[in-house]
């Protein structure tokens, strides 16, 4: 097991390993809304999220992969989930999702776990760097890759690489490529 047992923590959040007793968290949580710039199927039951957790702890056991839970220390509120794919690539692919309440959110939240768990990925997997796609329109995504220094891959004319993708929900995505390269 890659990640630490007990979990990490910040100033105001738990990050700890997914399992099954988040499974009603998900499912009620993961919504259309939420799952707009995301390529993830919404389950129908709680039945399919509790499969998926089943999948993704056999590929976190398989060190294919991370997947947290982010959760407010005090409350013990669920905020969302943070997942690393491709972990031995040498770009793995950071992802995330946030539930559309939370009484956390007020621009702080996101920063501070994701330079959390970035912080724990550089001091603990090898890489070369982490790629993150970011849709074209999803401005608070963008805002908080620009925060802790995600650069824009550019092709040879200077122009941002994106690459189009549909989600679940049949929208279009316009996911732009960012890059973060392992600290030395």
């Amino acid at each position: 097991m890659l990640f630490p047992s007990d979990g990490l923590e910040t100033q105001r959040l738990k990050l700890q390993l997914i399992d099954e007793s988040f499974a009603e968290d998900i499912f009620r949580e993961l919504t259309s809304d939420v799952a707009k710039y995301m390529s993830t199927p919404l389950p129908n039951k709680v039945e399919d999220t509790i499969n998926r957790i089943r999948s993704t702890i056999q590929k976190i056991n398989n060190g294919e992969e991370i997947v947290v839970v982010w959760i407010d220390k005090i409350s013990n509120e669920f905020i969302g989930i943070r997942w690393l794919h491709k972990i031995s690539s040498g770009h793995p692919e950071p992802w995330l999702w946030t539930k559309k309440q939370n009484s956390l959110w007020k621009g702080w939240i996101g920063k501070e776990w994701l330079i959390e768990f970035i912080d724990w990925v550089q001091k603990n997997l090898e890489f070369d760097y982490l790629t993150f796609y970011i849709d074209e329109n999803n401005k608070p995504s963008q805002k908080l890759g620009a925060a802790i220094w995600w650069i824009a891959d550019i092709d040879e004319e200077g122009n941002k690489i994106i690459l189009k993708s549909a989600t679940s929900l049949g929208n279009e995505l316009n996911l732009v490529k960012y890059k973060l390269a392992k600290k030395a």
